[in-house]
């Protein structure tokens, strides 16, 4: 444990002691910082404060409202034989309190019920929304600017459209985001005793805004950094090649900007550059997992989520990109306030409590405002340490947003533990296959020669990356006939790949999908940690270079379940050029139809007469050929279902059906062959021909390299 070694008495800013002297904060700060169980104070918890906190609870000696506050060391609003039991813990040594600050803060009692957007240029900017009088139903956004000496108010803008301050010119002139009804941007400058601004339309949608203090220089973001000239011009100052590369933060006061990229090589990292804004130099590297990177006055923070519950914390100089230390957070990734006036950066752990955290040598400070149900709205840093916090928080069943000055320097640090540098980890670097499987990897790049496509197998699977389920590799605990299963998984995939017809996988290699089909033979799906036991495959964009199909090769009906995941692959395919029109398809449908919404994989699908009546009942020879507008319950889920289980009734790539000839099957089904022909309409102008059509011409699987159709 080390305390901040900064010194506690710091020369503020005009600014801040303008905001000090305006909020009437005549009391200083403690100088000797309180965390839970130290009720008196004095540094040390021992048997005084287990006395004290006993006779409140008992009500023989009540504590004032910052002692009792102290004494709420589980912080849940009340000090009760809960709060005795722990600090006695800590005492005897059996369990450790957590050193979580009980600071002392000032109110900001003109701006109750506002929250603070900025302090710029000698101004404070709020924000509030009232309701309309003539419309209680209706909300009005509204933006208030302050002097920070007087307190006074000197503008208040109102829309019924959201809007947001991006900044205030030394002049006066106040600078506000509009968008117009395409969600394009108005730019808008509202110069000192002027009701009417000066408009610069732009065609950026819904863009970032950074605004410069020192330079009085606006700028925007919309994947492309402009800088807004004083002529009204947007100039595009990017200093890079910008395809697929991702914004992390700006650093103005050292002309900095983070960008990341896929890695191509490595599915579990982004290649991190700091890029020079004057000439587009790339300054230093790093890597990132996930999270993002921030900058503050001297450091540049890379933090990225490890497990879901832990956080990796690199921390470099951001002039010379010199690692500094890697940490590791106990908690999820947090949100992360930082300022080029302070090197400090400040966590809000989705939680009562938030978190401040000092770069220089890994100190983490925990903070109890005591404000239940407490959500961070926005952090303005003043100086090096003093910050003002905006919350939102729940005082009875109201819900009451305030603004806190907060010293930092008063707070207890601890050092933080060694973390996970993601650069050099295993867990972070690609899957290999194992030896046991290179004759199955020999066959598996046969067939990706001979039909255009990519398969995964083994632990290859693990290299794609999917925001839905996640999935385990067949290498995952191999059984030792494994390697032969894998063989008749690659024959029967090899049958199948035979029945489309020739060329048609290599369709799916286009401009913006460049590698084509992939397809993963995994083991199971698994989500939240636990076994899907339902799915059969997946198809999905894991990035821009492929179309990806997962599918569990022990699901029974490889090719049935291939059929159905490579509709919805056409499906992704082909929607890129021409979006289907969801709104004819639903007339195919029968009149006051609406697909279910509910988890069908949880089992709470409804079986009533409703859905029932709908239903072909193909496999189990009880036809429903004049109603049948859906072939089975999973059909009624959604569009995307329904069309893929058609293609399970058509089964194109089977050669014989045992429960019905299609050639005899279909027509009967008057309302499955009408949408049928719709997808098939749909998909004709991209591939020259109907796929399937092609497919079921050919009764039989031809030679190796035969021609279909």
């Amino acid at each position: 444990m080390y305390k901040n070694k900064r010194s506690i008495i710091s020369r503020l800013s005009a600014m801040t002691t303008g905001i000090l002297l305006a909020a009437q904060c005549f009391t200083a700060f403690a100088e000797t910082p309180s965390v839970c169980g130290d009720v008196n104070s004095d540094g040390k918890i021992n048997v005084t404060d287990i006395v004290a906190t006993a006779a409140h609870v008992k009500g023989k000696k009540l504590l004032s409202d910052r002692e009792a506050f102290i004494a709420d060391v589980n912080c849940d609003g009340k000090v009760n034989v809960t709060d005795i039991t722990l600090i006695a813990a800590q005492c005897k040594g059996k369990k450790m309190l957590p050193r979580v600050n009980k600071p002392e803060f000032q109110k900001l009692d003109h701006l109750t019920g506002e929250s603070i957007y900025m302090v710029v240029n000698g101004k404070i900017i709020t924000g509030f929304t009232t309701t309309d009088e003539s419309d209680p139903s209706k909300t009005i956004y509204n933006a208030k600017v302050v002097d920070i000496e007087t307190m006074k108010t000197e503008r208040v803008f109102s829309s019924e459209k959201y809007f947001r301050v991006a900044g205030i010119k030394k002049d006066g002139t106040v600078i506000i985001i509009k968008f117009r009804s395409g969600g394009e941007t108005n730019v808008c400058f509202y110069a000192p005793d002027k009701d009417e601004p000066e408009v610069v339309e732009t065609d950026l949608f819904y863009p970032g805004e950074y605004y410069d203090e020192e330079t009085d220089t606006l700028y925007l973001n919309d994947d492309t950094l402009y800088k807004l000239t004083a002529d009204g011009k947007l100039v595009d100052i990017t200093p890079f090649e910008n395809d697929d590369k991702y914004f992390r933060d700006v650093d103005f006061s050292n002309k900095m900007i983070g960008l990341s990229v896929a890695k191509k090589d490595n599915p579990f990292l982004y290649d991190l550059s700091v890029i020079s804004l004057s000439t587009g130099e790339t300054l230093w590297n790093t890597v990132q997992h996930s999270g993002n990177t921030y900058f503050s006055n001297g450091y540049t923070l890379v933090a990225d989520n490890i497990n879901g519950c832990e956080a990796s914390l690199r921390c470099f100089d951001t002039l010379t990109g010199e690692m500094l230390g890697i940490y590791k957070l106990d908690s999820y990734m947090p949100i992360v306030y930082s300022s080029n006036k302070s090197d400090k950066f400040i966590f809000d752990d989705h939680s009562n409590k938030f978190m401040v955290f000092d770069p220089k040598d890994g100190g983490i400070a925990y903070a109890d405002l005591g404000l239940k149900n407490m959500n961070i709205f926005n952090v303005v840093f003043l100086d090096e340490d003093k910050v003002i916090v905006t919350a939102e928080y729940m005082d009875g069943k109201e819900t009451k947003c305030d603004s806190f000055i907060l010293d930092t320097s008063k707070l207890e640090y601890n050092k933080l533990p060694e973390g996970i540098d993601v650069a050099t980890s295993d867990d972070f670097k690609p899957k290999t296959l194992g030896d046991e499987l290179k004759e199955q990897r020999k066959t598996a790049d046969r067939l990706e020669d001979e039909y255009g496509i990519t398969i995964l197998i083994g632990n290859e699977v693990l290299n794609v990356l999917n925001y839905g389920y996640s999935w385990s590799s067949t290498e995952e605990n191999m059984d030792p006939d494994y390697p032969e299963t894998l063989d008749s998984t690659l024959y029967e995939l090899e049958e199948w790949l035979k029945v489309y017809p020739e060329g048609f996988f290599e369709k799916f290699k286009t401009e913006d999908n460049p590698e084509g089909y992939r397809l993963l033979l995994i083991d199971d799906f698994n989500e939240n940690d636990g076994l899907v036991n339902q799915v059969a495959g997946l198809t999905f964009r894991a990035s821009d270079d492929y179309i990806d199909i997962a599918v569990s090769q022990y699901c029974g009906n490889l090719d049935g379940v291939m059929d159905h995941e490579t509709w919805h692959a056409v499906e992704d395919l082909v929607g890129l050029e021409d979006p289907f029109d969801e709104d004819e398809w639903e007339k195919l449908n029968p009149e006051g139809f609406e697909y279910f919404t509910g988890d069908y994989f949880a089992g709470d699908m409804p079986w009533d007469e409703e859905f029932e009546q709908y239903l072909t009942h193909w496999a189990s020879r009880n036809h429903n050929y004049e109603n049948g507008y859906f072939v089975r319950e999973y059909s009624v889920t959604n569009q995307y279902e329904d069309r893929a289980t058609i293609m399970e009734f058509v089964y194109p790539s089977s050669t014989k059906l045992g429960v019905y000839d299609m050639e005899e099957e279909l027509p009967k089904y008057a309302h499955l062959n009408a949408k049928l022909e719709y997808m098939a309409e749909w998909i004709r102008p991209y591939f020259g021909y109907v796929y399937w059509e092609e497919m079921i011409k050919n009764k039989y699987i031809p030679a190796p390299g035969e021609a279909l159709g």
